[in-house]
């Protein structure tokens, strides 16, 4: 049996051939994937759920002859296959020990295209397994094939000799190929001669008949060809699906013995895993201790740091937890975890507060594993470890991610290569890639396919059958046409097979001895890492542990923060560490929604609960957390109005109130509804865990013993039956969607130290910030956007003051050199470095000290062209001549390394002097547009001058009442709304009509909103919707856009000019004038604080009179009402014309060219042709 795990090759899903094995009644299926058990976890357990015996086998690469141990392609025997296929089953737990070890050292030391196994790896690894000779790929039907009737002997006579008479079969198949035919009757022969007895097989690729196509478009996926290429690879027949037992003995009734071994061998093969018991690694402990008694040493000892003074209450926990923790045998896990955080601590590595349950723990506090004191939360240790029930502990560590690979090279080092590993991964054909992979192969035009790949939602988890529910189009389209119709059909039978393996990210193994006793082996995409062929889950259930060392962001931005404030504060030991939790900045700024970057609460709905809760203490933001979720939501009113005593907090029973004080009568934790159970019910906290774990997986009849429980202990405490019904009510209504509260204080710590961060330090905050996605630009360019509204300049990058990082300089940010697009931290640290030689005189002297094959002259291209020299001179006085400075540069470099220099020997030292430095031409710096164009490309947004500024001069005298981006997420769909602002982030796009249409971003000074304009609108107005434009948008609110960016979204009816602003239609309701006659108000311009360039642009836009300030005569974009276009001004001398790349080029610049022929004057036309960043000028008269 091959199944998807054989990848790319078996279709056979592990659930459907277990239910189809217990349909007909088969006792058992055995699993043999090609060389690997990546699968063996999961078949077992879906076998056994169906009561079919599971047979664990692997159909593995041997070589016929020579070493795994040899990188090199042998030739076989007389021109036969080097590599051939063997099959092995494991008979009982010995041979599946022996599996692993096989199956790893194949992947491990014999992996050369394959896995490969040879003679002598399983003459050490044979015994307890069942061998039998493979398919037409096996060693011997390949010497049959290949006329060596001897040498075929020879291998059987070999292998009976080495697993024994009993323990080898000759395998015989039927898929209706000639060359099978041959082999059967060969292989019978054989088996006359030798006694070697013969078991009849079936070679499994895919459950149904009807999916030999879909496999066949798998194995095209495979191998990267088109489905209607001739000399494709092919299976050798179109029947390698699962027949049942009268099929069978239709193929091979001549032959009853070898269909009836197929049962003896299946009884032989008696494989029992155990689950659910935990085999943890042990941890050195000084000589006299055991695990138990040190972990104890250890925390008495450090327990004095945490606590002053040590009450009998503290005391009593410690113990209780340490107990437990020795009871259940886990102490050395303690000390494991205690050890790793201990050495990322002292290496300078921040570790996050804690995540999870974890957190619940006294002795993980103790440790340092976590930093919230669970007395402080009233979080509890038994939703950590539960006594009562077999629970294992998982303690995730969050770290910066790049620096984790630190902690996880230092397990590796201290548990050894042979007892660690990283955890595989399975990718798996989505909807989505199902499509584009089906339509590749059967060479569909990539257009259509990508039409219906758009036309599935993006939603995660969407599959193809949903969409086709949901989506009309798509539907219709399947039930139309036939050619889309197939495709959909293939996606649908090919969705959800494993395509690829990977390596999780943040999960380690480590084992009590060597992994391969436990788990086979591998390694990953020609990596040098040991992987285990188990995913977590199968890891989970065979019982190693699992450690999680989680990469998050957040912990690099707060470490870069603070050794920003450290440095420039004079603080040097500063850390959130030791920062007060009752900041009163920090919860304006919270309670303002200006959470931007703050942990957790960024998204636009966490700003509008923000403002709506105004949070005042640690609790809020935990309870915010927690409710922050589908389900729990509704709640949030409830809890903002008895927070702020619109509603009146009433509880059932007087012991209800200490539980639930805090998150005003709403249960919102898991521990809430724990406590309630101990409290009232008079449960003990393990008990009470089982209400938790009742409620939250709405188990009805758990939920029926728990409910008469509860209200039984409830009446034994004196409370009433109404009373007890009411509250056990309550627990099923709120608790369902109860969330873990150690979880969400953790992070809601986290949530205050970013906002803590930002309210007291803001440039540091945001530098942070701004360097930790130095490599995602939309997330750049957000943040910079975010940090002009909180009034902090962000200047260019520059090779003499800039660093490899975003930095502050005194009261502004420089953008980091390491974030221009296309430069990278290789080439922004050579600069750096070389900079601590002294500033960089010139351009020339740049190019002489800097490494060129660290920092090539493309690298320098791109930093003039990023503003980064403008110390230098203007960047087209610059990028004219930086080719014959950077080859004036090269050559004193080599005549340097030569020995040639100076004329005058040692009397000069500097390396080139007698090289002359090319002058660099004097001109103009280039326009408005090609700076901004130059800054868009490699900034992602437009540095050299502050549209904002620019926003508020324009605005300086018109009458009219804007809405301001921040208002927007509180109107209802639909509402007309008049905006002002500067185009950011412009995206134009072809829809499938073939009509251009645009997604802008507009900032008005104190947010952003996404614009849309659609076909008809961005036409009329494509000349204005420009990015740096600043420009009167008059449109229609939206939901928030669908790229999960949380903007709110307004369909634009009209844009306009400032200038134009008479001709603006106003929205209903409003005469856009105060009633006193003077302008409206426009708080969100005037009283932004950042309002001035950051350097000065050019006067004009393009070197001539410019008549609006960019450099182009003013176009009307407003048709109604219609106005004349305004007289061009005397000092105009240009006309440009902008058409964009694409199919109907050519006509228009036939159109262009006769209109000119006809239309002959004095003004010069030059013609501007832009495809992205490539640009050409052609003067055409």
């Amino acid at each position: 049996m091959h199944t998807v795990y054989s990848l790319l090759d078996g279709a056979s899903r592990t659930q459907e051939v277990a239910q189809t094995a217990a349909q007909w009644d088969m006792p058992a299926v055995a699993l043999t994937d090609h060389g690997s058990m990546f699968g063996a976890i999961e078949f077992y357990l879906a076998c056994k759920e169906q009561g079919v015996k599971p047979i664990i086998g692997v159909e593995s690469y041997m070589l016929a002859e020579g070493s795994r141990l040899e990188r090199k392609r042998q030739s076989g025997r007389d021109g036969g296959k080097e590599l051939c296929h063997f099959t092995l089953l494991a008979e009982n737990e010995t041979g599946y020990r022996n599996l692993l070890k096989l199956v790893s050292d194949s992947w491990l030391n014999g992996f050369y295209y394959k896995p490969r196994l040879d003679h002598e790896l399983i003459e050490q690894h044979h015994d307890g397994l069942i061998a039998m000779s493979a398919c037409l790929g096996g060693e011997i039907p390949q010497a049959i094939m290949n006329g060596q009737q001897e040498q075929a002997r020879k291998t059987a006579l070999y292998y009976r000799e080495l697993f024994g008479a009993n323990n080898f079969f000759l395998e015989l198949m039927d898929h209706h190929t000639p060359e099978q035919q041959a082999v059967n009757l060969a292989l019978v022969e054989l088996s006359r001669e030798t006694g070697i007895p013969l078991v009849a097989t079936n070679d499994v690729h895919y459950v149904k008949d009807s999916d030999a196509e879909p496999q066949d478009l798998l194995l095209c996926i495979q191998t990267g060809c088109l489905h209607s290429d001739p000399n494709r690879m092919r299976m050798s027949s179109r029947e390698l699906f699962m027949r049942n037992a009268e099929q069978m003995w239709e193929l091979f009734g001549e032959l009853p013995d070898a269909l009836l071994r197929t049962r003896e061998i299946a009884d032989r093969c008696n494989l029992e895993l155990k689950f659910g018991d935990f085999v943890l690694p042990e941890f050195p402990v000084p000589e006299g201790h055991t695990a138990g008694s040190y972990l104890r040493q250890v925390c008495n000892e450090r327990v004095g740091r945490f606590y002053q003074p040590v009450t009998p209450e503290i005391r009593s926990r410690l113990d209780y937890e340490l107990q437990v923790i020795e009871d259940k045998g886990y102490s050395a896990y303690f000390l494991i975890v205690w050890d790793l955080i201990d050495f990322a601590k002292n290496r300078g590595i921040r570790v996050g507060p804690g995540r999870g349950s974890a957190a619940g723990s006294m002795v993980a506090y103790v440790l340092g594993i976590t930093e919230l004191d669970p007395l402080e939360y009233a979080l509890f240790f038994e939703r950590f470890l539960n006594p009562e029930r077999p629970s294992a502990p998982d303690i995730d560590i969050d770290f910066p991610p790049e620096r984790r690979d630190e902690v996880v090279a230092y397990t590796i080092q201290k548990y050894g290569t042979s007892r660690t590993a990283k955890i595989i991964t399975f990718g798996t054909m989505g909807a989505k890639a199902a499509l584009k992979d089906v339509g590749r192969v059967l060479d569909m035009p990539i257009p259509q396919v990508n039409e219906l790949t758009a036309l599935v939602p993006d939603k995660p988890g969407t599959s193809l059958q949903q969409a086709l529910g949901e989506v009309d189009e798509l539907r219709r389209r399947y039930e139309s046409d036939e050619q889309v119709h197939n495709l959909l059909e293939a996606a649908l039978r090919l969705e959800g097979l494993t395509r690829h393996t990977s390596i999780h990210a943040a999960a380690l193994v480590i084992a009590r001895d060597d992994l391969t006793n436990y788990v086979p082996l591998c390694r990953v995409s020609g990596g040098e890492d040991n992987v285990t062929q188990f995913d977590m889950g199968a890891i989970d259930k065979i019982g190693l542990l699992k450690m999680d060392f989680l990469g998050l962001r957040t912990m690099t931005v707060i470490d870069e923060a603070c050794v920003l404030v450290r440095k420039n504060h004079n603080l040097p030991e500063f850390d959130v560490h030791h920062i007060p939790l009752d900041d009163k900045k920090t919860y304006d700024l919270i309670s303002r929604g200006e959470v931007v970057g703050v942990f957790q609460l960024e998204s636009g709905g966490f700003q509008r609960v923000c403002r709506d809760l105004k949070p005042d203490r640690i609790e809020d933001i935990v309870a915010l957390v927690a409710l922050y979720r589908p389900g729990p939501m509704d709640y949030i009113p409830d809890y903002i109005d008895r927070k702020h005593g619109r509603k009146k907090v009433v509880y059932h029973h007087p012991l209800l109130e200490p539980i639930l004080e805090t998150t005003y009568g709403i249960i919102v934790y898991q521990e809430q509804v724990m406590q309630i159970g101990r409290d009232l019910a008079g449960f003990s906290l393990g008990e009470a865990d089982a209400i938790r774990k009742a409620v939250g997986k709405k188990d009805a009849a758990t939920m029926a013993k728990v409910r008469e429980k509860f209200i039984a202990g409830c009446e034994q405490n004196g409370i009433q039956s109404k009373v007890a019904k009411q509250l056990m009510d309550d627990i099923e209504a709120f608790a369902r969607y109860a969330f873990n509260k150690a979880h969400s204080a953790c992070y809601a710590v986290v949530s205050y130290w970013t906002a803590y961060l930002k309210a007291n330090y803001p440039h540091e905050f945001m530098a942070a910030q701004l360097t930790s996605v130095m490599d995602k630009r939309d997330k750049v360019i957000s943040f910079i956007q975010d940090t002009r509204q909180m009034g902090i300049e962000v200047q260019p990058p520059c090779v003499n003051t800039g660093g490899r990082n975003f930095e502050v300089h005194e009261d502004h940010i420089v953008y980091g050199l390491g974030a221009i697009n296309g430069i990278g931290l290789a080439v922004a640290d050579a600069i750096v470095a070389e900079r601590e030689h002294g500033a960089y005189a010139d351009l020339y002297d740049l190019c002489l000290r800097v490494d060129p094959r660290q920092v090539p002259k493309a690298a320098v291209e791109k930093l003039i062209r990023a503003g980064a020299c403008r110390a230098f001179g203007n960047r087209q006085q610059l990028l004219d001549g930086y080719e014959a400075v950077w080859e004036a540069a090269h050559r004193a470099q080599a005549d340097a390394a030569s020995g040639q220099g100076s004329l005058f020997g040692g009397l000069d030292d500097e390396a080139g002097a007698d090289i002359i430095a090319p002058q660099l031409r004097s001109l103009p710096e280039f326009g408005t547009d090609e700076l901004r164009a130059m800054d868009a490309e490699l900034l992602g947004l437009v540095l050299f001058e502050n549209p904002l500024g620019e926003l508020q001069a324009q605005l300086a005298d018109i009458e009219l009442e804007f809405t301001a981006t921040g208002e927007l997420a509180e109107l209802k769909p639909q509402t007309e709304v008049l905006l002002a602002g500067v185009l950011e982030e412009c995206f134009a796009f072809t829809t499938r009509k073939g009509d251009d249409m645009l997604r802008a971003r507009l900032n008005d000074g104190r947010g952003t909103a996404s614009l849309v304009l659609f076909p008809k609108t961005y036409a009329q107005c494509a000349s204005l919707a420009v990015q740096g434009e600043v420009v009167l948008v008059s449109g229609k609110t939206e939901a928030p856009d669908g790229r999960g960016n949380g903007l709110p979204s307004v369909i634009v009816e009209r844009l306009y000019r400032p200038a134009d602003w008479k001709k603006v239609k106003r929205p209903a309701g409003r005469n856009g004038v105060r009633r006193n006659g003077t302008p409206a108000p426009r708080t969100a311009f005037e009283s932004s604080p950042l309002m001035t360039g950051a350097e000065p642009g050019p006067v004009n836009g393009n070197g001539h009179g410019a008549v609006n300030g960019n450099g182009h005569a003013p176009v009307e974009v407003a048709d109604n009402p219609p106005v004349e276009i305004e007289p061009v001004a005397a000092d105009y001398r240009l006309l440009e014309v902008k058409l964009q790349l694409g199919g109907e080029l050519r006509e228009r610049l036939r159109v262009l060219a006769e209109t000119l022929r006809q239309h002959p004057g004095e003004l010069p036309v030059i013609l501007c042709l832009e495809e992205g960043p490539r640009r050409r000028r052609l003067e055409l008269g």
